[in-house]
């Protein structure tokens, strides 16, 4: 992986990237963040890279790895025991990331976008909430969207009442509270490649591989 300074790409700094790696990875039959490119790159890298353009810390959810031990800049932390879905991992890491502001992502989103990010953060910045994410056909993306660490006592009490969905909490967290922003790009962010997309088949690996040695 290409080494650069963590949090200085974007003139940014003091922001947590979380990435959730605990998922079953059933439709895909094998641990998706640990799936070796033909470049001989793991799909992690992919996310690990782009967060640290503009992250000074990178946290991961429910992967222990031997690879993650050369990486300085990242913390590791197991999923919450009883707990399922992406708040499994998102308590923890929201528990254990040193910053009040997290970008939350997937392991499986290889073109997770850092100036959509920026934007995120400044929206954030800006107003109330507690959350910023983005929006794509009129369907929430809660796994390339900013938290503050303020909504973890929420999101303990969500998971606490059976709640494992980032969607669902964060309608809850609009609904009965009104601090829920939500920011719409207006056009794709990151060239050809969808921002948004995640990887849950061996034919969308497959896509992913062009992408990388033909960029189409």
């Amino acid at each position: 992986m290409n080494s650069r300074k963590q949090g200085k790409g974007l003139g940014i700094k003091n922001i947590s990237g979380i990435i959730l790696a605990g998922g079953k990875s059933s439709r895909f039959g094998v641990n998706k963040a640990v799936k070796k490119t033909n470049s001989g790159r793991l799909l992690i890298e992919f996310v690990i890279e782009a967060l640290s353009e503009f992250c000074n810390e990178i946290v991961i959810a429910g992967l222990n790895s031997p690879f993650l031990c050369s990486f300085n800049v990242i913390r590791i932390v197991s999923d919450e025991p009883g707990l399922e879905g992406p708040i499994a991992g998102a308590i923890p890491a929201l528990r254990l990331a040193k910053n009040d502001i997290c970008a939350i992502v997937g392991c499986d989103m290889p073109f997770i976008n850092p100036r959509l990010f920026k934007n995120l953060v400044s929206e954030l910045n800006k107003s109330d909430a507690l959350i910023c994410v983005p929006e794509k056909n009129g369907l929430m993306e809660p796994l390339h969207a900013v938290y503050s660490r303020r909504t973890l006592p929420m999101f303990i009490s969500y998971a606490e009442g059976g709640g494992s969905s980032l969607t669902g909490f964060i309608k809850r967290l609009h609904e009965s509270t009104g601090v829920f922003y939500r920011y719409t790009p207006e056009k794709r962010e990151n060239g050809i490649s969808d921002p948004f997309f995640n990887i849950n088949t061996e034919k969308e690996f497959e896509f992913f591989e062009n992408y990388c040695q033909n960029g189409v």
